[in-house]
C-alpha cells in the first residue's frame, strides 16, 4: 500500500506539473500522469503474491492437475473385484 500512495503522490506532482511547465515539456509529466496508476496498480498486485507453499495451510484445498503430462500421474489403488459382478 506504501507503494501505490508514494506512486499517487509522484502522479499528483505529474499533474500539478502539467499546468507550470511551458510549451512541450508539458508532455512529460502529462505522460506521466497517465501511465502511473496503470504500474502502481500492477505493482500493489504483484508486491503481496506468495508462492502456493507459503499460502497452503492445514486443510486447504489446492488446485488439481489434469491431464497425463510427465510427472502428473496419480498411482490408483485397485478396484477390489466383487463376486457375481461379472456380466
Amino acid at each position: 500500500m506504501v507503494k501505490y500512495t508514494i506512486a499517487m503522490s509522484i502522479r499528483f506532482v505529474c499533474i500539478i506539473l502539467v499546468f507550470v511547465v511551458p510549451d512541450w515539456w508539458r508532455l512529460v509529466p502529462a505522460i506521466g500522469a497517465i501511465l502511473l496508476p496503470y504500474i502502481a496498480v500492477v505493482i500493489a498486485n504483484t508486491a503481496g503474491r506468495t508462492s502456493v507453499a507459503a499460502r497452503v495451510s492445514t486443510g486447504a484445498v489446492l488446485p488439481a492437475h489434469f491431464g497425463n503430462a510427465p510427472g502428473n500421474e496419480t498411482p490408483r489403488e485397485p478396484v477390489p473385484h466383487e463376486p457375481g459382478a461379472d456380466a
